[in-house]
């Protein structure tokens, strides 16, 4: 179902409600952005809006070490979660749960839907988590590590840490000594697709590695994907996610859609027009079983930065959030 951008904020979609089924659930009439809230400042409590049950929720983190909530389908700022020194990447199951992490507290905080308090904090066994994604079958939680240059500096190499149905000592995951792991995305069967890279000093170009965790796997597989560029390398990228159907790798404004078991199989590109992204990718899904409908990115880029909507897998712009942000980085749906 097609969501309009209908000016000064305004977001109006029709989106579906249940997996597996026809019904549908127009959410309400929309307001202008930043119409119930006063701007958030560094030093601010925790706060939510009440009566948020039933509302989608779109969680962002900032370089300023908070994170704004807002209502999905209006773009206004209903809350704001803190304090956080360096919160990066966001998921969030069907449940409602969003996780966020923390790459210089090391840690990932958890949040009920629509809460201010935290539900708990995980302490991360090793450095700078930076992305994570849970798993709709059995809520096994997947946190991608990135220890900044551990080759050099005799430290861990970045990992992935995957905690059982959530909770517990985690089960780490290795694989080269220069991993510094940024990206990480669940499929409906609980196999897990990774991203790291590697920077070359002197260059402006990254090296990439990619993984595939299949469910009850011991071990990461290294797996090839040639990228974009004429010497199928790829330059820059932005984020993994799942969309229902396929793996998402977002590089330079295009989502590549892949059918990966192992292998690699590029199904097909969706260019994102209108506005740029710089983080990890959210993809709007009405339950585990539904397939994408709106990609949802953050751009650092301009005063404040600005995060986009856009109609998927069409790629047009449909909607975008620039109050209140500082350098957003990571976005999570709450449902």
């Amino acid at each position: 179902m097609r969501a309009l951008y209908l000016g000064s904020g305004i977001l109006l979609a029709a989106l579906c409600a249940c997996s597996g089924t026809s019904q549908q659930s127009t959410l309400p009439a929309l307001q202008p952005q930043g119409s119930s809230a006063a701007a958030p400042s560094e030093h601010a409590r925790p706060w939510m809006a009440r009566g948020l049950k039933n509302t989608a929720l779109l969680y962002v983190t900032n370089q300023n070490g908070l994170v704004n909530v807002y209502s999905y389908a209006q773009g206004t700022l209903v809350g704001v979660l803190t304090p956080f020194s360096q919160p990066e990447g966001e998921c969030a199951d069907f449940s409602g749960n969003v996780y966020i992490t923390d790459s210089e507290d090391d840690n990932i905080t958890e949040y009920a839907h629509g809460s201010s308090s935290p539900t708990r904090v995980i302490a991360e066994t090793t450095d700078h988590p930076i992305d994570c994604a849970v798993a709709s079958n059995d809520g096994n939680l997947a946190v991608a590590n990135f220890n900044l240059n551990s080759s050099r500096y005799n430290v861990p190499p970045g990992s992935i840490a995957v905690y059982p149905h959530g909770t517990g000592k985690p089960t780490i995951y290795e694989a080269l000594s220069t991993d510094e792991f940024q990206f990480d995305a669940y499929d409906n069967n609980g196999d897990l697709f990774a991203i790291s890279r590697f920077y070359y000093y002197y260059s402006i170009f990254y090296r990439y590695e990619f993984y595939y965790l299949p469910k009850g796997g011991s071990t990461l597989i290294s797996m090839s994907i040639p990228g974009p560029s004429s010497s199928g390398s790829w330059e820059d990228i932005q984020g993994a996610a799942w969309d229902g159907k396929y793996f998402v790798i977002e590089s330079g404004g295009v989502l590549y859609r892949y059918i990966i078991d192992v292998k690699a199989v590029l199904v097909s590109k969706v260019a994102l027009s209108g506005g740029s992204n710089s983080g990890p990718l959210a993809i709007y899904r009405a339950g585990p079983k539904s397939p994408g409908t709106q990609a949802v990115g953050a751009s650092a880029t301009g005063t404040g930065g600005t995060v986009y909507y856009w109609d998927y897998p069409g790629g047009e712009t449909i909607g975008s959030i620039s109050k209140y942000l500082d350098g957003p980085y990571g976005v999570a749906i709450s449902l």
